[in-house]
């Protein structure tokens, strides 16, 4: 079995639009203003291709054998301005779906972020 996290790109959009209902309808069940308040805003296409096209922000796919299971969003963000514009790397959004979640799908979308974040400061 094969688990790597790798960089998405515009061939990946209707993957990630999938992963991204499935986490929508799961935090929905927890917190029924999510989708309003802490989700992507809609259309959700359009929220990922600006993602995808923004020079401080990543997305990656987490796949096993091939096959997308789950998604990350992070982002390079501005902290409060006491720390004189410093930044930091942010992880908004993480989601693998409920069959993968025993196979470290998540660390390995997890580490992959934190490394390019790292690499990016």
């Amino acid at each position: 079995m094969r688990v790597i996290a790798r960089p998405a790109d515009a061939a990946d959009l209707p993957a990630l639009i999938r992963l991204y209902r499935g986490l929508e309808a799961e935090m929905t069940a927890l917190h029924p203003m999510w989708p309003l308040a802490d989700g992507l805003a809609e259309p959700v296409e359009s929220s990922f291709q600006r993602l995808l096209g923004d020079d401080e922000a990543l997305v990656v796919m987490g796949e096993i054998d091939e096959y997308p299971f789950g998604f990350a969003v992070a982002r390079i963000v501005e902290i409060l301005p006491q720390a004189a514009g410093e930044k930091i790397g942010s992880i908004r959004l993480i989601y693998v779906e409920p069959e993968a979640r025993e196979i470290s799908l998540g660390e390995e979308m997890r580490d992959h972020l934190v490394d390019e974040l790292r690499r990016r400061s």
